[in-house]
């Protein structure tokens, strides 16, 4: 089965030392299984976490029909047991990785990016489409032998598509994509097979959970002094400028202004928002840094600014997750998001959903 994709940001799937410059289907990979798993527990059902302690394959199937595995590592795989499709990959080509900064910000960028990204060697991906070739294997005698695989992975597909980012790195603007050419298949088979599994009631301990995760899609009409904003690195000639504007570390967590000697101006962003809402438990949400003895990964994703044609209006693209422990503060979460927004892009639209939201559009 072929299925086409067009990318709305550039896509990046790195190597063991962080450099993008082909696709690696390895990327596509962790991408796709940490949605699945995100869902699987929505659904009130198990999914391992495979750095730390992945399920244990039951090679006897009159046992445990289902091997002893969650739902993710059923389809994905684990030691023992091998994934139950194969997929490669293919029309995308290497691009130029830069971003855009506000000018009062863009030497805080240029510093720490030329770390993070070892440039000159880091590429992006990009293309007028991108086709995976999906072919599922499925064992006949297994307890989900009769599985419509084809449609289990559309329908994954499409909650990355709709909701989501593809890929590595989708905290910071790229992966995210539309269908070009949607597929005819069944909508329900996602949820049929998580469901089929037996219900877990295990702790979670704050993983990924579709059903705790807030999504905000903006519509900015103007992008203001965003329109000249500094390229980093200066020499980058990318070629989808047209379409995207890589804005995402302004609007998530990098643009300060505030000067740490004087006191005057102030931080701006989704992080030091957070930070300011929540104090000390903004790191349940925004991570810890990477000096941190206990370190942690963001639960806010943020979409650089895109548009499927150069005369549309661009879109933005934010999903975060909230643990139940922040629950109560969820809509002041949603709502400072929207202020920083709102402050960097007057007149902009946004719509937010949940997982209500998310079941009717994907399950």
């Amino acid at each position: 089965m072929d299925l086409t994709l067009t990318p709305l940001t550039p896509i990046w799937t790195g190597d063991a030392e962080g450099i993008s410059g082909s696709l690696r289907i390895t990327g596509l990979m962790g991408s796709l299984r940490w949605w699945f798993e995100g869902i699987v527990r929505a659904l009130g059902r198990h999914a391992c976490d495979p750095t730390e302690a992945a399920c244990q394959y039951d090679p006897d199937p009159k046992k445990n029909p289902f091997h002893g595995l969650c739902p993710a590592c059923w389809l994905f795989g684990t030691t023992g047991w091998a994934r139950r499709f194969r997929l490669t990959g293919s029309g995308l080509h290497a691009s130029d990785w830069c971003i855009r900064a506000a000018p009062e910000v863009a030497p805080i960028h240029k510093n720490w990016l030329r770390r993070v990204y070892k440039l000159p060697g880091s590429k992006v991906l990009w293309g007028d489409a991108l086709t995976l070739q999906f072919t599922p294997h499925i064992l006949g005698a297994d307890a989900l032998g009769d599985a419509d695989l084809d449609s289990v992975f559309c329908s994954l597909l499409n909650a990355v598509a709709r909701f989501g980012a593809l890929a590595a790195k989708p905290q910071n603007g790229w992966g995210v994509i539309a269908w070009r050419e949607m597929p005819q298949f069944d909508r329900k088979a996602l949820s049929r097979f998580i469901t089929a599994f037996p219900e877990d009631s295990r702790e979670m301990d704050g993983m990924f959970n579709v059903r705790e995760t807030a999504f905000l899609s903006f519509e900015i009409s103007n992008v203001g002094a965003y329109a000249g904003a500094t390229k980093i690195p200066s020499s980058a000639s990318p070629d989808y400028l047209s379409r995207v504007l890589p804005i995402a570390y302004d609007i998530r967590y990098k643009s300060s202004t505030g000067n740490f000697r004087s006191g005057a101006g102030r931080d701006r962003g989704i992080r030091p928002a957070l930070k300011n809402l929540l104090g000390r438990r903004a790191e349940e949400i925004v991570g810890t840094s990477a000096r941190s003895a206990n370190r942690s990964a963001s639960r806010v994703f943020v979409s650089h600014l895109y548009r499927r044609k150069p005369q549309e209006p661009y879109r933005l693209r934010c999903w975060v997750h909230v643990p139940p422990d922040l629950e109560r503060q969820r809509p002041a979460i949603t709502d400072a998001i929207q202020n920083v927004v709102n402050e960097m892009f007057a007149g902009n639209r946004c719509r937010t959903y949940g997982w209500s939201d998310f079941q009717k559009e994907v399950l």
